[in-house]
């Protein structure tokens, strides 16, 4: 069973919430608000494992469709540029996080990552939805 198009939906909804959540954080000055949307990013972020993780499991069955492969490897390209650019987000920020209290410039240095990265798996989305809604991927026909 594949549950890529389940699993998908947590990374594409967390992710950019956490960024959101992040420029509230700087536009009111509040800490809890930064933690918030770490967490919010954190989740989304190890969804986007299992994302990437089933994702690569459901395409094995697509790459011999030479009409689809161009895609599905640009699909791929981005999903995983999306979760290590995440991770990258979530290790490099935890000291701050654990720390606390830190100028304004640093936590606005960090929503800007955020920002990338929601904005990272907004692109990785589109093309999953190119794959699914012009190609027909993944979904089942007459059954």
């Amino acid at each position: 069973m594949d549950i890529h198009p389940l699993v998908v939906h947590f990374p594409i909804a967390l992710i950019p919430l956490g960024a959101v959540l992040d420029l509230y954080a700087l536009w009111r000055g509040g800490r809890l608000w930064h933690q918030f949307a770490y967490t919010t990013i954190v989740a989304g972020v190890l969804f986007a494992m299992v994302a990437v993780l089933t994702g690569n499991a459901a395409a094995a069955d697509h790459w011999e469709k030479s009409e689809v492969a161009g895609v599905l490897s640009t699909h791929e390209d981005w999903a995983t540029g999306t979760l290590f650019c995440g991770l990258l987000l979530v290790l490099g920020r935890l000291p701050l996080q654990l720390k606390g209290d830190a100028e304004q410039r640093r936590w606005a240095l960090w929503t800007a990552g955020s920002a990338v990265a929601g904005v990272l798996v907004l692109a990785t989305a589109y093309f999953g939805g190119v794959l699914v809604y012009e190609y027909g991927v993944g979904v089942q026909v007459g059954g």
